[in-house]
């Protein structure tokens, strides 16, 4: 099992790269002009 330092780090890695992900892909849909119904499938 990993330390608690390196398990501290991957999640802060983890949170950081899903935050990410999830910031280009709402910005990407707003550039698209997407529809409400288009946000809900994704």
């Amino acid at each position: 099992m990993p330390s608690e330092g390196w398990q501290f780090t991957f999640s802060i890695v983890g949170a950081v790269l899903v935050g990410i992900i999830a910031f280009v892909r709402v910005i990407g849909m707003a550039a698209l002009g997407s529809s409400e119904q288009d946000m809900t499938r994704a």
